[in-house]
Order: structure tokens, then C-alpha cells, then sequence
């Protein structure tokens, strides 16, 4: 035979070594999303309390109904846009451009929750399977086989689970940049 074959050791050794370096890597990768995420949340959270208490200010100039502050206080911006959209608006001249704001901000914040809970169950998902493999591999490795299509596939769900979570994380942190 002309090509290597490795040795049962060989193969549980690989799989040990992959897979817990997935799940290794993978929650390391989970802890930093989760900074960056409460980090830019809390950006963004900011921004839109300033920018709902300006709308709040220009209700209240106009004499028109105002919003319920508890809005504001319990920062239930979902409330308080669905509030604006469904009553009239103040006629200040800087109430639309600043609402404009409100609103890109507000699906930004959106956008980041949602992706993350993306990123977190495929990591999730991905780190239980490489936890399976770990635990399947000694029942793998006691058949007496060569390297075979079993192998290259737990390796391949392996390799295509990362690179899916790898790309949630550069996405949800590119989208979170942009402004």
C-alpha cells in the first residue's frame, strides 16, 4: 500500500485533539462576543435614551399627548417608537431627522440581539457535536478499520460548524460597526 495509514491511537488522538480545540476555541470565541455585544448594547442603549428623552422634550413643547415616561424609564424603546408612529408627531422642524435616528438605532440594537442568539445557539450546537464526537471516539477507534469515510465526516462537521460560527461572529461584529 502507497499511502499512510494511520493507526487507531493515531485517529483517536486526532480526534481528541480536534474536537476539544473546536469547543475550546469556540468558547473562548462566545466570551469575547459577549463583551464586544454588552459592550456595543450598551452604546447603543445610550444613544437611544438620549436621543428618545430629545423626542420626549419635543412632545412636551408641542403640548401634544405625551408618551408614558415609563417608556423611558424602563427603556422600552419598542414601546416608545410604536407609540410615536401611532400618534401625531411634534411640528419642530428637528423632530423627524432625530426620529429618523431613533429608528436606525433602535433596529440596530434589534439586529445585535438577534444576532446574537444566532451566534450563540450555532456555537452551542457546534460544541455539542464536537462533544459527542469526543465521547464517540473510543467506540470509533475499537473498530477494526482503516481511516475511513466516517472519519473525514466527523472531521467535515467539524471544520464546516466552525467556519459557520467563525462567520456569525465577523458578521455580527461588521453589522455592529457600520453606522
Amino acid at each position: 500500500n502507497m499511502y499512510y495509514t494511520p493507526s487507531t491511537q493515531e485517529i483517536a488522538s486526532s480526534f481528541y485533539y480536534t474536537f476539544s480545540t473546536i469547543s475550546q476555541t469556540l468558547a473562548s470565541m462566545v466570551g469575547l462576543l459577549g463583551a464586544f455585544s454588552l459592550f456595543s448594547s450598551q452604546l447603543l442603549d445610550t444613544e437611544l435614551f438620549n436621543t428618545a428623552n430629545v423626542l420626549f422634550t419635543y412632545y412636551m413643547e408641542s403640548n401634544l399627548k405625551l408618551p408614558s415616561p415609563t417608556l423611558l424609564e424602563t427603556k422600552n424603546f419598542t414601546e416608545f417608537l410604536n407609540y410615536i408612529k401611532s400618534h401625531p408627531k411634534p411640528t419642530n422642524i428637528h423632530f423627524e431627522p432625530r426620529f429618523e435616528r431613533f429608528e436606525i438605532l433602535l433596529n440596530r440594537k434589534l439586529k445585535l440581539v438577534k444576532d446574537l442568539k444566532y451566534s450563540l445557539l450555532l456555537t452551542s450546537v457546534v460544541v455539542t457535536i464536537s462533544v459527542i464526537f469526543i465521547m464517540l471516539t473510543p467506540d470509533l477507534t475499537r473498530l477494526e478499520r482503516t481511516y475511513n469515510w466516517i472519519d473525514s465526516s466527523c472531521y467535515g462537521v467539524g471544520i464546516v460548524g466552525i467556519m459557520f460560527c467563525l462567520r456569525s461572529y465577523y458578521m455580527m461584529i461588521i453589522n455592529s460597526l457600520n453606522k
